[in-house]
């Protein structure tokens, strides 16, 4: 009986074109818009927000980036103790969150560095943010 033929070893696949892979809070991310391209640390990142198939990230200097990536892999990469979804449509940073406005009513606005408009915080995730703030 002859040995049985091993199996080459297989390389691991190539992450899909807009996936990022699970990503650590000393990470960096190359992002670019038409004033350049650079890599920005994870923990500089203020939010993300959907935009269709796109999705804009703002940075706690005031910039932003236009990147061809759902939220969904944002959400999935993204190191989940300080990033957390706050809408269907965005995740935010706590690291750099400043201001709660209407702490006390459902839907509240938040207020992140680098971020001019306030960011509104869905009924049904107020519950999960006010948790993830009292740890």
């Amino acid at each position: 009986v002859p040995p049985a033929e091993k199996s080459p070893p297989t390389a691991a696949p190539e992450p899909a074109a807009g996936t990022l892979g699970n990503l650590s809070a000393d990470d960096r991310v190359f992002l670019k818009n038409d004033r350049g391209a650079r890599f920005v640390p994870l923990a500089d990142l203020a939010a993300v927000i959907s935009c269709d198939n796109y999705s804009e990230v703002f940075v706690a200097d005031g910039s932003r980036f236009l990147v061809r990536r759902s939220l969904k892999a944002w959400e999935t990469a993204l190191p989940a103790e300080v990033f957390v979804r706050v809408h269907r449509q965005s995740l935010v940073n706590l690291v750099h969150l400043e201001n709660i406005d209407d702490p006390d009513g459902d839907t509240p606005a938040l207020r992140l560095r680098g971020v001019k408009q306030p960011i509104a915080c869905s009924h049904r995730l107020t519950p999960e943010l006010r948790r993830r703030l009292v740890k």
